[in-house]
């Protein structure tokens, strides 16, 4: 495990040559800012340098080798500002219904958009309409959407074909509606898989933290290892609770980010099956909505391999954010 050096930024100059190295999209997308180059190397601050996806991306876009540091989020973004200014736009969202009462789902969906300000467009075709999923890709690599609302008896196959036909880096986030709605969402749980970030699913919880006052619970989905492999893996939740490990450090820096924005946060961890891991949780905080960050499935051992979309789409009556 690589344990990268945390640098304070809130006095450090940057010379606008070495903090523009990174395209603005791309430092934005990944909270990276280049801050120093002896001329060999190029020292580059980052939000979450575990991410190992976005350091291959930044260190591709950078012609010398690259040393990492760790910095706040929120300093990043605030120096990143200053050197790249960005216009404020509104959010985009598209509703897509495939149940025969839409009214409530989208009275909800309208009342989110309305709240965050974004704008609201609706998808009117039909699944069995010629190439639904192809047409679907060529609009989203084509316009900006940040979020599609999504209404369907069996939203987990709706999902699985979407990401077959939409590239990675164009599918949005995804918000799955069940058939009974309520607002205002001010208790909010998120699913927190031990592979990946939780930035994302961080950054819609403070857009939806301006809206109205919410609180937090954050639960890590840890599967039970097998007994074949206990004597080689374990997981160490002490080192999770401690932060020393990667899913620890982002549980940490995410947690630390929320509270300095006034929101109340609860992080627990839970032992046996996802299934009950999840209903338990969901059972004791019944949250009004359930983010989950998308899950690599590639990265996982095959004994990992237990799909939480799957168990909450079965499962539970409850809007669920997946988010890319």
């Amino acid at each position: 495990m690589t344990t990268f050096p945390i640098i304070n930024l809130d006095q450090i100059e940057i010379d606008n040559k070495v903090g523009q190295l990174l395209p603005p999209e791309i430092a934005y997308r990944y909270h990276a800012l280049p801050i120093a180059t002896d001329g060999k190397r190029v020292t580059i601050a980052m939000a979450n340098p575990e991410d190992k996806d976005a350091c291959r991306i930044v260190k591709s876009l950078i012609h010398a080798p690259v040393y990492l540091l760790q910095a706040d989020t929120d300093e990043i973004d605030y120096l990143l500002g200053k050197l790249w200014p960005q216009e404020s736009s509104p959010l985009r969202f598209l509703f897509w219904s495939l149940t025969e009462d839409i009214n409530q789902a989208l009275d909800f969906t309208e009342g989110i958009a309305r709240s965050l300000g974004a704008e609201l467009e609706r998808i009117e075709t039909e699944l069995d309409e010629g190439n639904f999923y192809e047409d679907l890709a060529c609009c989203l690599q084509q316009w900006k959407t940040d979020l599609i609302v999504l209404q369907a008896a069996d939203a987990f196959m709706v999902i699985r074909k979407m990401e077959k036909h939409v590239r990675p880096n164009n599918l949005p986030d995804i918000l799955i509606l069940p058939a009974v709605l309520k607002l205002p969402l001010h208790k909010l749980l998120m699913l927190v898989d031990g592979k990946i970030s939780c930035e994302s699913g961080v950054t819609w919880i403070l857009r939806l933290s301006e809206i109205d006052r919410v609180t937090m619970n954050i639960l890590p989905v840890l599967p039970p290892i097998p007994p074949s492999y206990g004597s080689l893996l374990f997981h160490d939740l002490a080192a999770i609770k401690a932060g020393t490990d990667p899913l620890g450090k982002d549980l940490r820096h995410q947690s630390k980010r929320l509270r300095e924005k006034g929101i109340n946060v609860i992080c627990r961890l839970r032992c046996g099956s996802l299934y009950d891991q999840i209903r338990e949780e969901i059972n004791l905080t019944d949250p009004d909505l359930i983010i989950l960050p998308a899950i690599n499935h590639k990265e996982k051992v095959e004994w990992e391999c237990i799909d939480i979309l799957k168990i909450l789409n079965e499962c539970i009556s409850k809007p669920i954010l997946i988010t890319h």
